[in-house]
């Protein structure tokens, strides 16, 4: 104006739908030797954007054990739970949820590791021939002195499978590694066989 120039100033708004924020609380449940797989659904998108909750669905992704392509279990979810009854096998499982509109894909979202499948039927062997069949074992670190069982890849003279190792101090080893489930019977006897190394 006559007086001069003012200072400038600038406001930005995004206008339109957005890509949906990812879902949260994402838990894993077992069930039977399924799972069962819940989240909440977002509430707008990326920004502070509008997105219709009504367009909302979701797929369920599933890794197992130390697989990075995952299996689509599930696609265009509507609810914010999903029943997973197809695992075949006992393994360790991550799930992945993926928020979807009809324009527009949300990030995924990843649980933490649950070993899941159908129990060991007897006769079973357990190999420790690999990392991924280590992992389906619970290791308990019972004296807390951060020694205890973990898998070798058998270099440099030992042995390839479970090991543990003891420091020889003060601590009596108290180190436990329990077997994933096995499906035995009331009434009948069963013969345990392992083979060690010291």
């Amino acid at each position: 104006n006559d007086m001069g120039r003012g200072d400038r100033n600038r406001t930005g708004i995004y206008v339109g739908k957005g890509d949906p924020m990812p879902v949260t609380d994402l838990t894993v449940q077992r069930n039977g030797s399924g799972a069962t797989i819940s989240w909440t659904a977002p509430t707008e998108g990326k920004t502070a954007s509008y997105i219709d909750i009504d367009e909302l669905n979701y797929d369920v992704l599933r890794y197992r054990d130390s697989n990075t392509e995952p299996e689509t279990v599930a696609t265009a979810v509507k609810e914010t739970t999903f029943e997973d009854k197809s695992i075949e096998t006992m393994g360790k499982y991550i799930y992945a949820v993926i928020p979807h509109t009809a324009n527009a894909t949300g990030q995924a979202v990843k649980t933490e590791a649950f070993i899941l499948g159908p129990a060991y039927t007897i006769p079973a062997t357990f190999g420790f021939n690999s990392l991924d069949e280590f992992n389906l074992w619970t290791v308990i670190d019972a004296n807390g002195n951060y020694t205890t069982w973990q898998w070798s890849e058998g270099y440099y003279g030992s042995i390839r499978g479970a090991q543990c190792r003891y420091n020889y101090d003060e601590i009596i080893a108290a180190d436990w590694l329990i077997s994933p489930r096995v499906k035995m019977e009331a009434g009948k006897h069963y013969k345990m066989t392992f083979d060690a190394l010291s």
